[in-house]
């Protein structure tokens, strides 16, 4: 810098004095007076100094210290280190070398977001810089989402002081000595911030430097979030790397514990399945303690249980195994016949009276008394048992006994699922145990509820045999009643009075409720006796709805509700048990009378090639949605229905589904719900039906 100036000096000294040359050369070769040329040319060297040493300047810049910046290059250089680089302080510092080494930009400075500010990279001991989210110059960069140049906040400067104004983000990069400010964006927030200090030279940021910046800003976002992911990963795989090494270790471990874990599994499927495939306690008991002396190469294993009364404790299966023959050889009588209080104080009693598992090296602790302390170990020693395990047998409803395990090996050789498959094994045994227990209680109740269901069966055949024999007594005496009661209304026992008319008409009303009542009960039981036999035939259809119009017609003259019926002028002929189809029908018609309490009850035909249908429409009280799929239900009704009307039984619907059902037909309710009136169809098939 300083020989730039000097060069410049020189030049300018060198002009002057040229330029001094020729005005005293002209003006003596034209004969003016000296004092005055020199005056003269002393005004003009003044007046042209300035512009001169500006010019000079330039010149000198281009000739003697040109840059020759090649910004593609640059660009292209900036571009590889961004594409090559993963580890961000790498990255951010050849990015920094080289700008500083291309663009001659001194104090390079980068700042990473970090929470609520932005930490400088690579800051040395002692210059701990970070400029907080809320500083004027990144508010300012964030709302500019642009380079901050600071010869062009310079000139917004002057014109706002022209205006009494003023530029505070100029000042903030003046106090920072900041010429350049690259914002570094990532979804459009902040993630970096990079700050040029000030040039090596003086010279304007053109617009080739412009859109360097602009394109490292836009190549820099990516790159950071890039190499902040390979970060993560590495720092991941490091952990990855070293959990990896844990866990092979674990594994061998683990793999070790499982192959000893399978081969207790495999024990212990052995043992349950043929523990669940066995209903007979002893067996079950026997196999058990078997398979745990043979599999686990056990000195011998015993099943202890409680007797009936639950106070006394035996032993119910003893291990066949060479070591076991020595016990039972200095036993002076068989295990079963021993006996041992559950008040006993020893560990055996310890065991199933607290229901702990306990672990002793020591027989006679177990088995004193009822055996003496010397026999005891007498038995350990020739059996060579070193370690005895008692463990509970914990059954639903308490402890049903527990399992004695001699051991020819110290507690400490045992593995932890050794131990898990003696407290499986005594789990799964009580569930086996309660369940045994179970099946027996279950096998005498089956045999009295044998007895009980054939008493119960003698008593319904009694009942149905009744109710058909009741129904058919009742049925005689009501056609009598009824016969006799018509004719009076004909007049055939001379004119009666509009007063005893009308009681004739009650009493003729309750008389056919009475013998379709009886006739419902007919059919049920013969429903329930799978006696409903249908005789068939080939009959008009509007005939038999014809009758049911007259039988009915007093029952709703009485309601005063309309009854209309409606069907083609043409036969329909249906091939149905006449009888039968008479009570369905009349069953829905007369449930629809009494169910409506003004308007009318509308029954009409509908036929096509397959089905003839018969729909029942009223305006009565309606059925809500809750109650349609239980309405064909035996003894079912509806809850407005029992409170208009407590004299029904809830038979009629279900009689009248069972007769069309019997006929290969069906009958569906609909109804908009309560007070919305109901709708019943029932369908019949015109072709003989077999069911």
């Amino acid at each position: 810098m300083i020989a730039k100036y000097i060069v410049i000096t020189f030049l300018v000294i060198l002009s002057t004095m040229i330029f001094v040359v020729v005005v005293l050369v002209f003006g003596a070769r034209n004969h003016l007076n000296e004092p005055v040329v020199i005056a003269f040319a002393s005004v003009l060297v003044v007046s042209a100094v300035t512009i001169l040493k500006k010019r000079l300047l330039v010149v000198v810049e281009r000739i003697f210290y040109k840059r020759g910046v090649d910004y593609q290059i640059a660009l292209k250089q900036l571009s590889q280190i961004i594409s090559q680089e993963l580890e961000i302080d790498q990255l951010l510092n050849k990015i920094k070398n080289e700008i500083e080494r291309t663009l001659e930009f001194k104090n390079v400075l980068f700042f990473l977001k970090e929470k609520q500010s932005f930490v400088r990279i690579g800051r040395r001991s002692g210059r701990a810089l970070e400029i907080k989210e809320s500083s004027l110059l990144v508010q300012e960069a964030q709302k500019r989402k642009a380079v901050l140049i600071v010869d062009d906040l310079e000139r917004e400067e002057k014109a706002r002081r022209k205006k009494g104004e003023h530029e505070p983000i100029f000042k903030e990069l003046q106090s920072r000595n900041i010429s350049v400010v690259i914002p570094i964006f990532l979804q459009s927030e902040i993630s970096a911030l990079l700050l040029l200090g000030k040039r090596a030279y003086e010279e304007a940021i053109g617009p080739h430097e412009r859109n360097l910046f602009e394109i490292l800003s836009t190549q820099l976002g990516t790159a950071i979030e890039k190499a902040r992911l390979y970060n993560e990963v590495k720092q991941f795989n490091t952990l990855l790397q070293q959990k990896i090494r844990e866990a092979t270790g674990a594994l061998r471990k683990t793999n070790k514990d499982l192959t000893e874990r399978n081969k207790y599994l495999t024990i212990l499927h052995t043992i349950g399945a043929s523990m669940t495939a066995r209903l007979n306690f002893t067996e079950v008991g026997q196999f058990i303690v078997n398979s745990i002396a043979r599999d686990l190469g056990y000195a011998g294993a015993a099943l202890i249980i409680k007797d009936e009364s639950g106070k006394n404790l035996i032993v119910s299966a003893f291990s066949e195994t060479e070591h076991t023959e020595k016990i039972l050889a200095l036993l002076p009588k068989k295990p079963s016949e021993y006996m041992v209080p559950i008040e006993t104080k020893n560990h055996l009693s310890r065991v199933v009276r607290n229901r702990e598992t306990v672990i002793e090296n020591d027989l006679s602790l177990f088995l004193h008394p009822p055996l003496s302390v010397q026999l005891a170990q007498d038995i350990q020693r020739n059996a060579g048992i070193k370690t005895v395990i008692g463990v509970p047998i914990k059954a639903e409803l308490g402890t049903a006994g527990c399992f004695l395990f001699f051991l020819k090996k110290d507690v400490a050789r045992m593995s932890r699922a050794e131990f898990g498959l003696i407290d499986s094994l005594s789990s799964e045994f009580g569930i086996v145990y309660h369940n045994l227990s179970l099946y027996r209680l279950l096998v005498k109740a089956n045999a009295q509820l044998d007895t009980a269901n054939a008493h119960l069966t003698e008593l319904d055949e009694t009942k149905s045999e009744f109710l058909s024999i009741a129904a058919h007594q009742l049925r005689t005496p009501l056609s009598g009643i009824k016969g006799y009661l018509s004719m009076m209304l004909e007049g055939d026992f001379d004119a009666i009075t509009d007063e005893q008319r009308n009681v004739v008409i009650d009493v003729l009303s309750n008389t056919n409720r009475l013998t379709r009542l009886v006739n419902i009960f007919l059919d049920i039981s013969r429903v329930e006796a799978n006696r409903l036999k249908l005789e068939k035939e080939l009959f008009d259809l509007k005939k038999l709805l014809e009758i049911i119009q007259k039988e009915l017609a007093f029952n709703a003259s009485d309601k005063k509700i309309a009854l209309k019926f409606c069907y083609p002028e043409a036969p329909v002929m249906v091939y149905a048990d006449k009888d039968k189809l008479h009570d369905a029908i009349v069953n829905v018609v007369d449930n629809s009378i009494r169910y409506t309490d003004e308007g009318s009850v509308d029954v009409s035909v509908f036929e096509d090639d397959q089905t003839v249908q018969v729909r029942v429409t009223d305006t009565g009280i309606g059925i809500a949605e809750s109650e349609l799929a239980n309405l064909f239900v035996k003894f079912v009704r509806g809850r407005e229905v029992q409170r208009l009307n407590t004299a029904g039984a809830g038979l009629g619907l279900y009689i009248a589904k069972k007769i069309m059902e019997g006929h290969g037909g069906d009958i569906i309710v609909q109804s908009g719900g309560v007070g919305k009136g109901t709708e019943f169809r029932l369908t019949l098939l015109k072709k003989e039906f077999s069911p």
